[in-house]
């Protein structure tokens, strides 16, 4: 628990990879709400650098910064000196990393996805309401924030006030994304053992479709394969968010390189997304959009441009003024500053939160399904997806 005459939140930084490190380099933007108190990697390099960062860029340090390779080790800090935990570990261990922080008895921000597998993201959900009910916390329940980071934009939430009113476009029936990129580069991201394309490239823009479009998804058709990763030898181009590697040498990658997929929603809305993986440098027309009944669209372009077209021809063509000077503050993903400090803000005033269980578990659904179409070549429904306890989980957390 937060200590009522101390003003910053401590938080513990667990994953010092690429999005681990903007996460951290997030908090040296938020040194009047927040304290990073400890971080923690496997890999000792990796965390040297991210105790230089901090101790290069921290002010006025009212707490010592502990360094730990042992996440468990950091867990153990007393709550004087720790309030909160970031988990940007890879998919694989979120489910380990995350019931051990549960018994902690702290809030967390967890990175997408929540889990590899359906399975393992319910087990997750049910396993931390029941460590809230064994620490007494079902009427102040810990929070848990997975990195959805797109809802804390200002372009996507300028976007997503739109297509709610309607007043413009009208009601939004059909959504796309183009996708098309080069890949990591970790290893871990080609085995299917250890990763999924549609679940960790695309959980964001399917989580986009849900909330731009308002209603549930029902089903998922999806075609894809691998045109170039093989089951051989290949060699990965990896220039994504400026890596540092140009290229990877990868033996036995099994994932999907590529993937259609066409969503049908509830309302009748229906959404399509396009992925590429082997592109040579990422693609400059990278879109998300979605057209409304009223015939007019909305189109953001390179995750820094939004347009409006409400009727025919380049004199109806707008851009919408948005203000996206917050949304790459920290560097990386768009909107990892503001996810932060609302993350902290939640934490201090007991807010709802906005990426939440019920949220990501959807996109989650629905990348997995998209993934089960590829493989099973069918039609998937999301009610093949339905876990009654978790549901009725997920209803008394948002009802309460």
């Amino acid at each position: 628990m937060v200590s009522s005459n101390d003003k910053k939140i401590k938080v513990g930084m667990i994953g010092l990879g690429t999005i681990g490190m903007s996460h951290l380099q997030s908090y040296l933007f938020l040194q009047e709400h927040a304290e990073v108190t400890a971080v923690c990697d496997s890999d000792p390099d990796r965390l040297e650098a991210g105790g230089r960062i901090l101790e290069d860029g921290t002010r006025n340090r009212k707490h010592e910064l502990h360094m730990f390779q042992n996440y468990r080790k950091l867990l153990d800090l007393p709550d004087d000196e720790l309030n909160a935990v970031v988990v940007c570990v890879p998919t694989f261990a979120h489910r380990s990393v995350a019931e051990d922080v549960f018994k902690r008895n702290i809030d967390m921000l967890l990175e997408k996805p929540i889990a590899l597998t359906a399975e393992d993201a319910d087990s997750m959900i049910i396993s931390h309401f029941d460590a809230d009910n064994s620490n007494k916390r079902e009427q102040n329940p810990t929070l848990v924030q997975v990195g959805l980071v797109y809802r804390y934009t200002n372009l996507y939430r300028t976007m997503a006030s739109i297509c709610r009113y309607g007043k413009k476009i009208g009601r939004p029936m059909m959504a796309w994304c183009t996708k098309f990129r080069d890949m990591d580069n970790k290893l871990w991201y080609y085995s299917k053992n250890k990763s999924d394309s549609l679940l960790e490239k695309n959980c964001h823009h399917f989580d986009l479709f849900n909330w731009f479009i308002g209603s549930s998804p029902s089903r998922v058709h999806a075609y894809g394969g691998r045109h170039v990763f093989t089951d051989d030898f290949f060699k990965a181009r990896c220039s994504y968010l400026g890596s540092d590697v140009e290229s990877l040498d990868v033996h036995g990658a099994d994932i999907n390189d590529h993937a259609v997929c066409s969503i049908l929603y509830e309302s009748g809305a229906v959404a399509q997304l396009g992925l590429c993986l082997y592109l040579n440098k990422n693609f400059p027309g990278y879109q998300v959009g979605v057209l409304g009944t009223k015939g007019g669209h909305l189109t953001a372009r390179n995750d820094s441009e939004l347009v409006m077209q409400l009727g025919e021809g380049e004199a109806n063509l707008e851009t919408v003024d948005v203000d996206i000077s917050h949304d790459g503050l920290a560097g990386g993903e768009i909107g990892i500053y503001q996810e932060q400090l609302e993350f902290v803000d939640c934490i201090r005033d007991r807010r709802p939160i906005i990426a939440n269980w019920a949220v990501a578990r959807s996109a989650c659904n629905v990348s997995l399904a998209c993934t089960r179409s590829i493989e099973e070549q069918r039609e998937v429904r999301l009610e093949e997806y339905h876990n009654e306890e978790v549901e009725e989980i997920l209803s008394s957390r948002l009802s309460s």
